[in-house]
């Protein structure tokens, strides 16, 4: 008995089987993880390393040069690209796609902790990212507040981002604002030069008194506890006290030199949703998670959290990066179900009528 014979008479079982590919087909379409971009590693590392103060041409010589000189003897290494500005040097590295990745940014890791102390002391220690496709935002609120636009940051910090990182498969959630606190030392020159003081001075006092310093060890058994002395401060009051210099039994405090107020950082950007300003909040997913669930589970949790949030402040949803996928399957659905159902469907049919006739003595 070959297949079409065996299709034709026992047409019941044949429509059985089609309907339990369907439904197996369902279940599997259900339990797969929706992304719009398969999991794939680009072999490209970006190192920013940030030179406060410094011009471009400062920059392109104490920092982007001898990393570009080390860089260059890294393995599997196709080709570097370097941008010089002012405060900040970007080096990009392209390596070929047969490079191990992970390997390649153990090296370029190991070569920037070899070329650190050529550096210059002011500049940070240069940062390495991998370019990751997982991490790009699968939600994008841009949120708006009026009265409470000065406190935008730390209520979308405390209120927001901390509850949607604890939802599983979320990975980050980033917060941009224009306005970022910061505390302000203004000083008088007149009084620094009176005792013979620089804005440096008043600067290491202060890094100085804000640390948190070791208590040494307290051993109880065998266990050893590793006790630390908080000194951070917590407002600014207290930084008006701090101790810059003593000279001839005359103590010299930062009060005596001018004041401290907590204020914000220089605008370097602006924010606007709908003509209004605000900030932004972007939501990453982890690199396994799937999309959709991800992006639905962030919505119903927000629905919670903005009933907490001061009335002024209100979400606009700005970019779901479930959407496009939501379409895709919906058209692939009916795809499926215009070019494989319909004709199955027929076939089904076709056998059922001819059974009986096929079948007669």
């Amino acid at each position: 008995m070959n297949l079409c014979e065996f299709s034709v008479k026992r047409a019941v079982t044949t429509l059985m089987i089609f309907f339990a590919v369907i439904l197996v087909g369902t279940f599997c379409l259900v339990q797969t993880p929706l992304d719009m971009l398969p999991e794939m590693d680009v072999p490209v590392i970006t190192l920013i390393t940030t030179y406060e103060g410094a011009g471009p041409q400062d920059v392109e010589e104490k920092i982007t040069r001898p990393l570009e000189q080390a860089l260059a003897t890294v393995e599997d290494l196709d080709h570097m690209v370097s941008t010089s500005r002012e405060g900040s040097s970007r080096i990009t590295l392209s390596f070929t796609w047969q490079a191990e990745l992970d390997s390649r940014m153990n090296d370029v890791r190991d070569t920037v902790d070899m070329v650190q102390m050529l550096l210059p002391d002011e500049a940070e220690r240069p940062r390495i990212f991998k370019f990751d496709v997982s991490r790009f935002p699968v939600l994008v609120y841009g949120v708006l507040a009026s009265s409470s636009f000065e406190n935008l940051e730390e209520i979308l910090d405390e209120q927001v981002a901390n509850p949607l990182e604890s939802i599983a498969g979320v990975a980050s959630v980033d917060i941009m604002v224009p306005l970022r606190r910061q505390v302000n030392v203004e000083l008088d020159r007149e009084r620094l030069a009176c005792h013979s003081l620089t804005p440096g001075d008043v600067a290491y006092a202060i890094a100085t008194e804000n640390r948190e310093v070791s208590a040494g060890s307290i051993k109880m058994g065998y266990t050893d506890y590793l006790p630390r002395v908080p000194g951070e401060f917590e407002s600014v009051e207290p930084m008006n006290d701090i101790v810059v210099t003593v000279r001839d039994g005359t103590v010299v405090r930062i009060k005596d030199l001018g004041t401290v107020s907590e204020g914000f950082k220089d605008l370097s950007a602006h924010i606007t949703i709908n003509g209004k300003r605000g900030g932004i909040l972007m939501v990453s997913k982890q690199s396994d998670a799937n999309t959709v669930a991800v992006v639905r589970a962030v919505k119903e949790r927000l629905v919670e959290l903005e009933k907490r949030l001061p009335p002024d402040v209100r979400l606009v949803n700005v970019m779901d990066g479930s959407e496009d996928i939501l379409r895709m399957v919906r058209n692939l659905a009916q795809t499926l179900l215009i070019g494989g159902g319909l004709p199955s469907s027929r076939c089904s049919f076709s056998c059922v009528r001819s059974e009986a006739p096929l079948s007669s003595p």
